[in-house]
C-alpha cells in the first residue's frame, strides 16, 4: 500500500539536545522497564539521551566509550523505536485481525506516524496484513448480524478499507437485501407488527440502512405469515 512509508523519523521530545558536534557514551543503565539507559557527559555533567531495548544495543554494538555523530545518535533512536514499533504490532495481530489503517491508527497512539507507517509496511510485507481477506471476513460477520448494505460500507470506511476492495468483498453479498431484512424483522420486529405497528417497522429498518423496495418486500412476505408473539424485541 502506497501510502504507508518505509521511512521513518525520530520521534518528538525525547532526545535530549544534543552538542553541535560528536558525543561519547559515558554510561548504560538498565531501567525498570527492561530497557537501557544511554548517557553522555557534556561539560563536566552527566547527560541522559535516550533508552533503546537490548536487542537493539546488541545489533548496533552500543558499548560505553562509543562516539556517535549526530546522525548517528537519530538513527539508533529510529531504528530502536521501529523494533518496537514492530514488536506492538504483533502484539496487536496476535490478539486479532487488523485493517492496515486500522493498526496504524493504534500504533500512532505510542509512536510517530512515520515509525508507525514504517511497522505496517513490514506486517503488509510479511503477509501479516491483508486488507482484502479482511474485507471480505468483516462483510461476512456484519451480514449474518443482519447488517444493511450501508450500514457495512460505513463500517468498512471507518476502518480504513478503500472503496475497490469494499466493492470487492460487497459483491460477494446476495444482490436480494429482503432475506436480510426479513432475518432483521424475525430476530427484532416480531412483536411490533403482530401489534400493527407496520409503520414504525419500516421507518426502524429504513434507519438500519436498508433500502425501501427491500424493507416492502420483506414485509409483504411476513403479511402472508402468521407470526407468533414473542416476549420482547429491540429497535
Amino acid at each position: 500500500m502506497n501510502h504507508f512509508s518505509y521511512d521513518c523519523g525520530v520521534r518528538q521530545g525525547e532526545t535530549a539536545a544534543l552538542p553541535g558536534q560528536d558525543i561519547t557514551l559515558s554510561d548504560i543503565r538498565p531501567t525498570k522497564k527492561g530497557r537501557l539507559a544511554l548517557f553522555y557527559r557534556w561539560e563536566e555533567e552527566e547527560q541522559f539521551l535516550f533508552s533503546i531495548d537490548e536487542e537493539t544495543a546488541a545489533l548496533q554494538h552500543v558499548k560505553v566509550g562509543m562516539i556517535l555523530s549526530a546522525k548517528q545518535v537519530a538513527q539508533l533512536q529510529q531504528f530502536s523505536d521501529l523494533r518496537r514499533a514492530k514488536d506492538r504490532a504483533l502484539q496487536l495481530l496476535s490478539q486479532r485481525d487488523h485493517a492496515a489503517c486500522q493498526l496504524y491508527s493504534k500504533l500512532c497512539r505510542s509512536f510517530d506516524e512515520q515509525t508507525a507507517a514504517a511497522a505496517v509496511a513490514q506486517m503488509l510485507r510479511l503477509g501479516l496484513v491483508d486488507d482484502a481477506a479482511f474485507a471480505e471476513k468483516r462483510v461476512q460477520y456484519l451480514a449474518a448480524k443482519g447488517k444493511s448494505r450501508a450500514q457495512i460500507r460505513q463500517d468498512l470506511t471507518a476502518m480504513g478499507i478503500d472503496r475497490q476492495l469494499q466493492q470487492q468483498a460487497m459483491d460477494r453479498m446476495p444482490d436480494d437485501e429482503a432475506e436480510t431484512v426479513a432475518h432483521v424483522i424475525k430476530t427484532h420486529y416480531r412483536t411490533k407488527l403482530c401489534a400493527g405497528k407496520r409503520d414504525a417497522v419500516f421507518a426502524a429498518l429504513l434507519r438500519r440502512g436498508f433500502s425501501g423496495s427491500a424493507v416492502r418486500r420483506a414485509l409483504e412476505q411476513y403479511a402472508q405469515l402468521e407470526l407468533p408473539e414473542t416476549e420482547y424485541d429491540q429497535d
